[in-house]
């Protein structure tokens, strides 16, 4: 026989879905703002300067029909244009980094460890807001034809 509920039970377990459905909405909210950090950081180690696209909706799921509707205004174009530019983070200043970092391997005739080329670049007036400034030398080291790798970690001018 079928189990007959009554109209509080149903309530109850409505209740029950509803409050988890806005505990599991939040912590997606959560995750996909943690993915967006982790996506901007991937785009500044790869030097891109194109903003990360925002992901939209739930993974798997087919996007809703486009309506079809007037052109959008102007307006609303700009600021669009002027949201995506903030995100993007501030370029360090000092000139362009493999320059500078040519600049310090210059005088090093036996290569230097990436940790202490990021100290000299730093001391040589190089200014970033990085926090993480050491995986950015690195990426840096990788630059075709510019650096030749000596050792584990020691680099020196191609």
């Amino acid at each position: 026989m079928p189990v007959v509920k009554t109209i509080e039970q149903l309530r109850q377990e409505l209740e029950a879905k509803v409050l988890e459905l806005a505990k599991l909405t939040a912590y997606r909210d959560k995750l996909q703002a943690e993915l967006d950090a982790v996506d901007r950081r991937v785009a500044l180690i790869q030097g891109s300067a194109a903003p990360v696209a925002k992901r939209r909706g739930r993974p798997g799921r087919k996007p809703k029909a486009a309506k079809v509707e007037a052109a959008p205004k102007a307006p609303k174009a700009e600021k669009a244009e002027k949201k995506i530019k903030g995100r993007r983070g501030r370029r360090a200043k000092g000139g362009n980094l493999v320059d500078v970092i040519k600049q310090v391997l210059s005088g090093k005739s036996d290569g230097m460890r990436i940790r202490d080329i990021a100290t000299a670049v730093k001391d040589a007036g190089y200014k970033s807001a990085a926090k993480d400034f050491y995986t950015i030398v690195a990426t840096a080291m990788r630059e075709p034809g510019a650096f030749t790798k000596t050792g584990r970690g020691v680099y020196k001018l191609a």
